[in-house]
């Protein structure tokens, strides 16, 4: 199955003076560019946005009109806030929220939309959500994947400066319960694809920034990628 990636949009009504690199002020015009190449050229199975829809926590106001945009997308669709989004609960008074898990093609996609945030930006996973992965990954045949905003992967497997406390403990129970891809965002280069032997680990870069990318890539039955390509989001 095709998957499509995007993230980190940071919409404003303003220009970021603190970091002018974050084109938010764009961020719509961007988001209908890829929402046209998927729905033209790509045709992807599932799209998920991988969190930081607004830059400021307080402009929930901003979110209907994104989510108007994505309505146009002709594929199933995967949304998770980020740390710069709205509170969860406030969040999805204006996204649609996803299921606890989604089923396609065999595959399980399970969303994390609640991890608390800790210092320096990374996250953490609750023991009660570390419970609900086993659970839901372990009840389904076929492989899972974890969709989060940090991203979460093997300490030791790439130099990205977020990551879960605890992440050994998660992957651990990743491993074991068929978890075999997480998906997130956040880190605003990107992460390429990195496997501790059982799980692979990416992130999305950040759609508002030059050069304004979003991810393409395919899932075998047993969860395997093939096929990773970052692609730019802008008009060319």
């Amino acid at each position: 199955m095709k998957i499509a990636v995007f993230s980190d949009l940071h919409y404003s009504d303003h220009c970021n003076p603190e970091h002018p690199q974050r084109r938010g002020e764009i961020a719509l015009e961007l988001l209908d560019n890829v929402i046209e190449s998927l729905n033209r050229e790509h045709h992807p199975d599932l799209v998920v946005c991988a969190g930081d829809l607004v830059n400021e926590p307080e402009r929930a106001d901003l979110l209907p009109e994104m989510v108007r945009h994505l309505d146009h997308l002709r594929a199933p669709l995967i949304v998770i806030p980020g740390n710069h989004d709205p509170a969860s609960a406030e969040f999805y008074r204006a996204v649609p929220r996803p299921p606890v898990y989604m089923d396609l093609e065999g595959i399980r996609f399970i969303p994390f939309t609640d991890d608390p945030e800790r210092p320096g930006w990374n996250a953490a996973r609750t023991p009660e959500e570390i419970e609900r992965m086993i659970r839901t990954a372990s009840a389904f045949p076929g492989p899972s994947v974890s969709i989060q905003h940090v991203p979460l992967y093997r300490p030791g497997t790439c130099d990205v400066c977020y990551n879960y406390e605890y992440a050994e403990t998660i992957l651990d129970a990743m491993r074991d319960s068929g978890v075999r891809l997480t998906i997130s965002g956040h880190y605003h280069e990107g992460m390429d694809p990195v496997s501790d032997g059982r799980v692979t680990a990416l992130a999305a870069p950040a759609l508002c920034e030059n050069p304004f990318q979003f991810l393409l890539f395919e899932l075998d039955r047993n969860g395997i990628l093939h096929g990773f390509r970052k692609i730019c989001g802008a008009r060319q």
